[in-house]
C-alpha cells in the first residue's frame, strides 16, 4: 500500500469521525432541549450514522477494488508491449547513426551529391522496415502515442512518395524527412521509457 492509498484511508478516516463527532453535538444538543431522548430518535440517529459509515466503507472499497484491476491489467500487457519498444530501438537507432554522418561528416561536405543520395536511401530503407512493423508498434503505445506516431509516419511517406523520381531533391527536403525520422524514433524512445518508469512503479507496489 503506497502513500496515496494511506492518504485517502486517512482522510476517509477524519471524515467518518468528524461526522461522527457533529452527531454527538447534535444528540446532546437535541437532550437539553428535549431533556429526555427518546429510544425511537436514538435509533435513528445510529442507524443513520451506521448507514453513513457502511457507505463509506463500501464506495471506498469498490473504488479500491477497480484500483486494482486496473494495475494487474496494465501489469499483464506491458511486459509485451516493452519487449516491442525496447527490441527495436536497437535496430532503427542504426538509421540514425548513418544519417548523422550522411549529414555532418566531412567526406559528406566535401561531396553533398553522394551524400544526398545516401541519405534518401537510408530513408527509404527506414520507412519500408517501419512500415512493416506499423501495426504491432502502435499497439505497444498509449493512444494519444500511437495517434502522434501515425501522424509523424504519414508525412515521411509523403515526403519520400513526392521525391519518387526526382533528380532535384534539395537539402531542405531531404533534412525534412530525416527530421521525420528523429521524430519517430523521439517519440518511441519516450514512450518506451515512460511505459517502463510506470511499469516498475506499479510492479514495486503490488508484489511486495
Amino acid at each position: 500500500m503506497n502513500y496515496k492509498e494511506i492518504f485517502k484511508i486517512s482522510a476517509l478516516g477524519l471524515v467518518l469521525l468528524g461526522i461522527i463527532v457533529i452527531d454527538i453535538i447534535a444528540i446532546v444538543a437535541i437532550n437539553k432541549v428535549v431533556d429526555v431522548l427518546s429510544d425511537a430518535i436514538l435509533g435513528g440517529i445510529i442507524g443513520f450514522v451506521g448507514a453513513l459509515i457502511g457507505g463509506a466503507i463500501t464506495y471506498f472499497g469498490v473504488s479500491m477494488q477497480l484500483h486494482h484491476r486496473k494495475v494487474e491489467n496494465f501489469l499483464l500487457n506491458a511486459q509485451e508491449r516493452l519487449n516491442v519498444l525496447s527490441g527495436i530501438m536497437p535496430k532503427y537507432n542504426k538509421y540514425l547513426n548513418r544519417l548523422f554522418v550522411y549529414q555532418y561528416s566531412q567526406q559528406a561536405q566535401k561531396d553533398k551529391v553522394i551524400a544526398n543520395e545516401a541519405l534518401e536511401e537510408t530513408a527509404r530503407e527506414f520507412l519500408e522496415e517501419i512500415n512493416k512493423q506499423s501495426f504491432e508498434i502502435s499497439r505497444a503505445l498509449e493512444y494519444k502515442d500511437a495517434k502522434l506516431f501515425n501522424v509523424y509516419l504519414k508525412f515521411l511517406n509523403s515526403k519520400l512518395f513526392l521525391y519518387t523520381h526526382r533528380k532535384d531533391i534539395s537539402d531542405s527536403e531531404l533534412t525534412a524527412a530525416v527530421e521525420d525520422i528523429r521524430s519517430i524514433l523521439g517519440l518511441l524512445k519516450r514512450s518506451n521509457d515512460t511505459l517502463e518508469e510506470k511499469y516498475r512503479k506499479y510492479h514495486k507496489q503490488y508484489t511486495i
